[in-house]
């Protein structure tokens, strides 16, 4: 208080104006920016809001993953049972040793027309048959005939023929058998004849690039988002996950980036590749940088499917509208300061003047005018009531005069000059 006590009047008045200008806006402003802040992410549970956004995304990859897998799962069940396929199978296995009989040329071709349809118009790269001791005895693409058939199963995985043995069966993404910068999948199913004896099993190869186009698309997702997909690589709590798909910020990294569970990196994937663990929220991605993300399970190929993106692009318009507000308080500041100053002036001015004919009248000098008697204000009023005043004391001070004038005079008459 004593503190107050000693400031002046304009410093008083400038402080109480910018109280009452800044500190409303200053609260209105820090209100407005929590919302909406809240309207991105829900601050009870740190969640990105509703099923729009990266969860929304996260959603439509996955029905898009499945239905792809479906499709390919369908295709090897509608082939592996055909009439046509069966008996070419047949024909095929009864002849495995007498590659020119006519009969088993005839049935060659006839499988050969049958599954370049099916190449053509579900862009398959190549079928081939593999007979009961894991032995290739028909392949689709002509050129690689001579390299591999009564070769093995070009099958990194081992478990191409003997799950397609069983039943239908999608395999894990692989280096393709031709290249070694390409990917690819293997589907296999058995074929079988009357008696449910597996006769071949019957293979698709299909170009991994098929299911990373379905993945990339980035429309969305902004510069720095992306969509995954990865593959665990053991069970129990000593596995992991490995990245399956092209990723954007390092696209060589196909199954050569791997992340264990309790990494500090990669949480999505980690969480995604277990079943009962779908969610979304803050996390840090493969690069170690801030996000929010939503993963998914794919518990059919032991996948996990997320959608990402760092968290400095999800909040740059929040962050430039706060850029934006806080800019805006300074120049209201800045205003408020001016407008504040200008009104002080207004009132202290006239004061001033006033104080100073009061200096003046206190120094003997009473030839002064009052100024801002013509203002209509309260200080208008104190300078038209101090002006009544000063006319008041200058008639008094000259009936004084008059009176002294007088006083000398009778003396004078009362002591004439001898």
């Amino acid at each position: 208080m004593k503190l107050i006590r000693l400031l002046s009047l304009k410093s008083k008045l400038i402080i109480i104006l910018l109280i009452v200008g800044i500190i409303p806006m200053g609260i209105v402003s820090l209100f407005g920016l929590s919302n909406i802040k809240n309207v991105v992410v829900d601050a009870g549970t740190n969640r990105i809001n509703g099923l729009s956004g990266l969860e929304a995304i996260a959603n439509l990859e996955l029905d898009r993953v499945n239905s792809y897998l479906v499709a390919r799962r369908s295709d090897m069940e509608m082939e592996r049972t055909r009439a046509g396929t069966v008996d070419a199978v047949q024909t095929l296995a009864r002849y495995a040793n007498d590659g020119s009989n006519p009969i088993r040329l005839a049935a060659a071709d006839k499988l050969h027309t049958q599954m370049g349809y099916l190449l053509s118009a579900y862009n398959y790269k190549d079928v081939l048959l593999v007979d009961p001791s894991n032995s290739v005895m028909y392949i689709q693409d002509k050129t690689d005939q001579l390299a591999e058939l009564g070769q093995p199963l070009y099958d990194p995985t081992d478990s191409v023929f003997t799950e397609g043995k069983k039943g239908v069966y999608i395999s894990q993404i692989m280096p393709d058998r031709a290249t070694a910068t390409d990917f690819q999948m293997l589907v296999s199913g058995p074929v079988k004849d009357a008696n449910g004896t597996v006769l071949a099993v019957l293979v698709f190869e299909l170009d991994a690039n098929d299911l990373f186009k379905l993945v990339q698309n980035h429309s969305g997702l902004g510069d720095t988002g992306e969509v995954l997909l990865g593959a665990r690589t053991d069970s129990g709590a000593s596995g992991g996950a490995v990245f399956i798909t092209p990723l954007r910020f390092d696209p060589g990294m196909v199954l050569k980036m791997n992340v264990k569970f309790g990494d500090v990196n990669a949480t999505p994937m980690q969480n995604a590749v277990q079943e009962g663990k779908d969610g979304a929220g803050p996390a840090v991605d493969y690069r170690g940088v801030p996000v929010y993300a939503a993963w998914r399970n794919i518990p059919s190929m032991r996948w996990g499917l997320v959608a990402k993106m760092d968290q400095s692009e999800m909040f740059a318009p929040l962050n430039q509208l706060q850029n934006e507000v806080y800019l805006l308080l300074v120049v209201i500041v800045g205003l408020v300061v001016l407008f504040s100053i200008f009104v002080s002036r207004q009132i202290i001015n006239p004061i001033n003047k006033i104080t100073r004919v009061i200096d003046d009248i206190s120094h003997g000098k009473f030839d002064v005018a009052v100024e801002g008697t013509d203002s209509n204000d309260e200080i208008g009023d104190l300078a038209r009531a101090f002006d009544r005043t000063l006319v008041s004391l200058k008639l008094a001070m000259r009936k004084k005069s008059e009176m002294n004038a007088v006083q000398d005079r009778g003396t004078a008459d009362d002591n004439p000059v001898e």
